[in-house]
């Protein structure tokens, strides 16, 4: 089991890389030996909907999600739902991960960040989702919590002080697309086209198939 989790994460890694087909292989490889693997499974049907196989990723996700409801395999279901004009399923889908996440909350997992993040991102109260990012952030000052404050901020129209965050989120060099497409939003609020030229550009090399949600404007 920890052998294929390893291997698995060696395909996430690729994954974020934009490098779909050489993730492909490592998912198949990690299936070849456990057919089953749900893991395994939820890697392929992610480069399905990165290629655009929609249809085929949500049916692969419902039997992911069916068999182990992960908010993450969940929210990338409710995204592709979202994607196709299914909006009632999408919301469905987003109600499960917030009651998901509470009992993990309620069974003593420090979700507070996620949960806090998933409402800025998903949520109709962006300044009650602020002040949850805030205090988690007080709480966990990492990159990512930095990023997920940017966000909140920016959902608020706070885009100065969002930049402030999402430079610090960046300070360390970290390659991950979706850091730099939010430097680039929040860049594109404050009118520098320039900047959000650059973020937007640098999310793409990374990753052009970072999300299903987002596209780089």
């Amino acid at each position: 089991e920890s052998r294929l989790w390893t291997q698995v994460q060696l395909g996430h890694l690729y994954f974020n890389r934009g490098d779909l087909e050489t993730a492909q292989a490592v998912y198949l490889a990690a299936l070849a030996q456990r057919s089953d693997y749900i893991h395994a499974q939820a890697g392929l049907a992610r480069i399905q909907a990165a290629r655009g196989e929609y249809e085929a990723a949500i049916a692969a996700y419902e039997g992911i999600t069916a068999r182990l409801p992960l908010p993450q395999y969940i929210v990338e279901l409710a995204d592709l739902y979202e994607a196709t004009g299914q909006g009632e399923k999408a919301a469905a889908q987003r109600e499960l991960v917030h009651v998901i996440q509470q009992l993990n909350a309620s069974a003593g997992m420090n979700v507070d960040l996620e949960l806090a993040y998933f409402d800025v991102e998903y949520g109709d109260d962006p300044a009650a989702a602020l002040q949850d990012v805030q205090a988690a952030y007080t709480e966990r000052p990492t990159i990512y919590a930095a990023d997920a404050l940017a966000w909140a901020l920016y959902k608020n129209g706070r885009f100065e002080e969002a930049q402030k965050y999402s430079e610090e989120a960046l300070r360390l060099g970290t390659q991950d697309a979706l850091l730099h497409f939010h430097a680039g939003v929040i860049a594109q609020a404050l009118g520098d086209d320039a900047d959000a030229t650059v973020h937007f550009g640098r999310s793409q090399e990374i990753n052009p198939y970072f999300s299903i949600r987002h596209s780089v404007k």
